[in-house]
């Protein structure tokens, strides 16, 4: 019923293919801004050396006519948590946007607090490496139905 994100990720990577689309990854905008004279975008973005054309770190400037903003589901910044006690704590504590890999988890135990989609990445990559993970949900679950 659902994809799981290696198989999403590889449609996307189809789908911008088959459609030529011009796609560029871990390039951050910095600044975009429309000018009502010639109803365009003047788009700034950071390249990291994707494209023979640009080196890393060089900034490209787009004129696009339109500018969709796709910033996830819920388009939030990263909350982290502030508990009494935590500058205590000797572990490792992390956001799930720094989560990078689960490399040397196994035999360890981990807390993952949320229930969401990263949540889940995150406990499966962990649990797959041996960590033994515990999953905290705070609120309850409201599941959507798919067509």
């Amino acid at each position: 019923m659902f994809l799981p994100k290696e198989q999403y990720a590889e449609w996307l990577e189809t789908y911008t293919r088959l459609m030529r689309l011009n796609f560029w990854g871990s390039a951050p905008a910095t600044s975009a801004t429309y000018d009502p004279a010639v109803e365009a975008w003047t788009v700034s973005v950071e390249r990291d050396g994707e494209t023979a054309r640009r080196r890393d770190g060089e900034t490209a400037e787009l004129h696009p006519h339109h500018l969709v903003l796709v910033n996830g589901a819920f388009g939030e910044k990263p909350q982290l948590p502030d508990f009494p006690g935590q500058g205590l704590f000797q572990g490792d504590q992390l956001h799930s946007s720094q989560f990078v890999d689960s490399e040397g988890v196994g035999g360890t135990r981990v807390v993952v607090v949320g229930s969401g989609v990263s949540a889940h990445d995150v406990s499966a990559a962990l649990a797959s490496a041996g960590a033994d993970v515990t999953m905290i949900q705070r609120s309850s679950t409201h599941p959507v139905p798919t067509p």
